[in-house]
């Protein structure tokens, strides 16, 4: 199945640029095929806010799409993190997750609502402020499987389909388990994480153990924000690695100016900086998620 999702650029267009663009939509370049039969699901997940989710997501998402992977990203963050960090205004979207969780397919189809980014190598469906409105609904009509019939519409047109979720546990957490088979876990290393960890990782059991999703898995875990030559930092890298080595990604995610500058110029450092210590750290993941 192929579709011309919506093209987004970012910054002032000339009136040339808009013409083009006008083109671009009525004419749209054929998409290179999946490299995958199946697609791969994932959930970014940590219970606890600023840990580098949205960060992480955007980065592997980019670097997988580089790879020549067809990759959508589902912003499921009341917050729309991730949205906003690629440069989409959300009052200036015509549709977002909330509006395909709340509306059914006759009056507005999955493939309608995602966003193609044309200064990016991933496709995003867009988050909403409004998700916190969704929640009591969709959590009340028991509709647990609600992201999980929706993005069925779509997925066969990628390889991957990456969840992004928010710090805090919500309903929107279960949709994304529902989903998804893979959890990546970005964690600082600090003491504050660690309580965490363990909570995530025990929330990810109970999902298995409960028949919610019995496919479910912990892909990895991946330090990110990591100052280098703090002696707490060090000890809580070999507590990691002595109690998760198993699960531990052996390279850590540097805290650089580099990323702050990424952000400000809405692109994940894969992007923005593709030689920088976290570009290469994050390249390592999708590398070792390529691998299955």
């Amino acid at each position: 199945m192929s579709y011309a999702p919506n093209i987004v650029n970012l910054g002032i267009l000339t009136g040339a640029q808009m013409a083009q663009e006008q083109y671009d939509k009525n004419n749209p370049t054929p998409r290179h095929p999946k490299k995958t039969s199946t697609t791969r699901r994932l959930q970014t997940l940590n219970r606890k806010g600023g840990a580098g989710k949205s960060t992480t997501t955007g980065s592997v998402a980019e670097e997988l799409g580089r790879m020549g992977y067809r990759v959508l990203v589902a912003d499921l963050d009341a917050n729309a993190s991730l949205t906003k960090a690629v440069g989409l205004r959300l009052g200036e979207l015509n549709h977002s997750v909330y509006d395909v969780l709340m509306s059914p397919r006759k009056l507005l189809e999955t493939r309608d609502a995602i966003v193609q980014l044309s200064h990016l190598n991933f496709d995003i469906l867009p988050g909403s402020e409004n998700l916190g409105y969704a929640e009591p609904a969709l959590l009340m009509a028991r509709r647990q499987h609600a992201l999980q019939e929706r993005l069925a519409e779509v997925e066969d047109d990628y390889d991957f389909v990456i969840i992004d979720t928010a710090g805090h546990e919500s309903f929107m957490h279960t949709l994304g388990h529902v989903y998804a088979d893979e959890v990546i876990l970005p964690t600082e290393a600090d003491i504050a994480n660690w309580e965490t960890i363990e909570t995530t990782l025990a929330s990810v059991r109970k999902v298995v153990e409960d028949g919610l999703n019995p496919k479910m898995r912990v892909r990895a875990i991946i330090v990110t924000k990591y100052q280098q030559g703090t002696k707490f930092g060090e000890a809580m890298l070999k507590k990691l690695n002595a109690e998760y080595g198993d699960l531990l990604l052996p390279v850590v995610v540097m805290q650089t100016v580099r990323v702050r500058e990424a952000q400000a110029f809405h692109q994940p450092i894969t992007a923005y900086a593709p030689e920088s210590q976290p570009a290469m750290a994050y390249r390592k993941l999708a590398e070792y998620l390529e691998r299955g």
